[in-house]
């Protein structure tokens, strides 16, 4: 079975890796691997949240989903990692992508692509998996 999410549109990827628990139940971790047009890169996302954080996430794609408007994002969880989801209301999912070292923000990966909705049920039945 693959956990794992992958976001694209063909060109440009985010692909989310299952996050994994800190063994002190203080937070996760979670390999992000990001193909940004000819750049790559892979960022270890830390954060103090719990992995109760994609139930939020995964309501908030719900609702999205069924709307077509709507932004779903992890902006505030991680220091060096964020993914936005953004709605049109006819379709069209803007994904927005930004990682950063999080010792020296000069090196920094940001891109955007679009997608649409379509790509939205298979990342929350595998959001089921993590939850």
């Amino acid at each position: 079975m693959n956990d794992r999410i992958v976001i694209s549109d063909g060109r440009s990827s985010v692909t989310l890796n299952p996050p994994e628990a800190d063994p002190d139940g203080h937070g996760f971790d979670m390999k992000v691997d990001l193909v940004g047009g000819p750049f790559t890169g892979s960022i270890l996302a830390t954060t103090y949240l719990s992995l109760q954080a994609w139930d939020r996430f995964r309501s908030d794609l719900r609702r999205l989903h069924k709307s077509l408007k709507g932004e779903v994002s992890t902006d505030t969880w991680f220091s060096n990692f964020s993914l936005v989801l953004k709605g049109d209301g006819r379709g069209h999912v803007r994904v927005t992508a930004h990682a950063q070292d999080e010792w020296a923000d000069a090196s920094t990966l940001s891109f955007s692509f679009t997608i649409d909705q379509t790509h939205l049920l298979p990342i929350m039945v595998i959001l089921d998996r993590w939850a």
